[in-house]
């Protein structure tokens, strides 16, 4: 998912794609040209992963909420594999580490001064504060172990 995610928003960019890489013993990349949209369109590219994870992973939550105990262990599964999957590499901290550090700062801002929560149930609102706390924890956690594996290597 993270690598199709950087294809689709050069695809949305018009960035044009050279080379995909899904697997690899070093991980994945997309090598691309430059977007014809300056600078915000590398940003976009760079944060790909992170905006396809956030729209997949709400979906996903709003089904949590009514689904049988079995399905929720499979959406649960699912929404960890996906928060993974969203997980920066070191390119696409180094493209877009100002700009990403002001988006989530704009998100954290926006949700506690409570200005994007319009028209949100209790419930659905409950649901996105636990999936933006998941989210953290487990970049934290992949973050950390990527950052340990290297100083080993």
């Amino acid at each position: 998912m993270h690598e199709l995610s950087h294809a689709l928003f050069c695809l949305i960019t018009f960035s044009p794609i050279k080379k995909i890489q899904f697997f690899s013993k070093t991980g994945g990349f997309v090598m691309h040209g430059g977007s014809k949209i300056p600078v915000l369109g590398d940003f976009l590219i760079s944060i790909a992963p992170l905006i396809s994870g956030l729209v997949i992973f709400y979906l996903f939550s709003l089904k949590f909420i009514d689904a049988s105990i079995a399905f929720k262990i499979f959406i649960g599964y699912l929404e960890i594999a996906i928060l993974i999957t969203m997980t920066p590499s070191a390119q696409d901290i180094k493209s877009s580490s100002l700009m990403y550090l002001a988006l989530l700062t704009t998100i954290i801002v926006l949700i506690v001064s409570k200005v994007m929560i319009f028209s949100i149930s209790p419930t659905t609102l409950s649901v996105m504060y636990f999936c933006l706390v998941l989210l953290i924890v487990v970049n934290l956690i992949v973050m950390v172990i990527n950052s340990v594996n290297k100083g080993r290597g």
